[in-house]
């Protein structure tokens, strides 16, 4: 089975990295990886570090992108976060098939 191409945009400015830090060990986006492999989803995350999102209130910010629909997600302040994120992701690549039967 092909895995679909989903694109993280992290930011990585000062106060999402000290975010990151409190998330995980080590480089973030690795650490996304490994969640979404661990959860078993069908997924290949293309993670782009950006500067920052202007958010910085709401540390650490990441924007899922699949296709022409995106989901910014904010307040990732801990591990416990990864449901969200997943559940995020999930919603986002499953509007391109709800869209897709509606129009049939």
């Amino acid at each position: 089975m092909s895995k679909t191409a989903l694109t993280v945009f992290l930011c990585t400015h000062k106060d999402c990295n000290r975010a990151w830090d409190h998330v995980c060990d080590g480089s973030p986006g690795k650490w996304l990886k490994r969640q979404f492999e661990e959860a078993g989803l069908p997924y290949k995350l293309d993670v782009v570090k950006t500067d920052c999102m202007d958010r910085c209130k709401e540390a650490a910010c990441l924007c899922l992108v699949h296709k022409d629909h995106a989901r910014l997600l904010t307040d990732v302040r801990s591990k416990h976060d990864i449901g969200r994120l997943l559940a995020a992701a999930m919603d986002l690549v499953g509007v391109e098939w709800r869209v897709t039967e509606r129009d049939s």
